[in-house]
């Protein structure tokens, strides 16, 4: 039962990544940002046990970087070894074709992406929070995350150079809806 919840996960990630931006293209749940190349995450550790350096969404770490006290978890991550199924591991080494992604999450969220080659955006579509027993705070900063669910609910990125796939030619838009 591990491993077939261990290949859906990865196989999910890689229905949402893009490697030509060596990102996720959200929504993104419980993120501590929205763009790997600019902070240390656990699916780029992950992901940087099976891929090349050159490959591997992470940023780089020369200079200080946000979440570095993560970078404690690649020995555990090594040891342990990904099991990334051959089909989602091709997702993650090159880009494939553009695509659209929908996911159910629960009977009140729907997770959509496009993954285009140099641009792709994720999005969801909700209840109401006050529908489900929650009020949301209302706020007009569009640049804050929910501060009730931590979820990013749209976000857009582009490459402003394809000759670059690193973080210093990928731009991000984030927009929040008032539900």
């Amino acid at each position: 039962m591990g491993q077939e919840m261990e290949a859906g996960l990865w196989r999910n990630l890689a229905a949402f990544y893009n490697a030509n931006l060596k990102n996720l293209s959200g929504p993104f749940d419980r993120s501590y940002g929205m763009d790997m190349q600019n902070y240390v995450s656990l699916v780029g550790l992950a992901l940087g046990t099976v891929l090349d350096p050159d490959l591997t969404p992470l940023p780089s770490l020369e200079a200080s970087v946000n979440h570095a006290g993560d970078l404690w978890l690649a020995p555990q991550l090594a040891i342990l070894g990904m099991e990334i199924p051959a089909d989602a591991l091709r997702s993650f080494r090159a880009y494939g074709k553009p695509r659209l992604v929908r996911q159910q999450i629960n009977s009140k969220r729907i997770a959509t992406a496009w993954i285009g080659q140099e641009a792709m955006w994720g999005t969801y579509l909700a209840v109401p929070c006050s529908i489900i027993g929650r009020s949301r705070p209302q706020t007009d900063d569009l640049n804050k995350q929910d501060s009730v669910t931590s979820s990013r609910g749209s976000v857009m990125f582009w490459c402003t150079s394809f000759q670059t796939r690193g973080g210093n030619a990928l731009s991000t838009s984030f927009v929040e809806s008032k539900l």
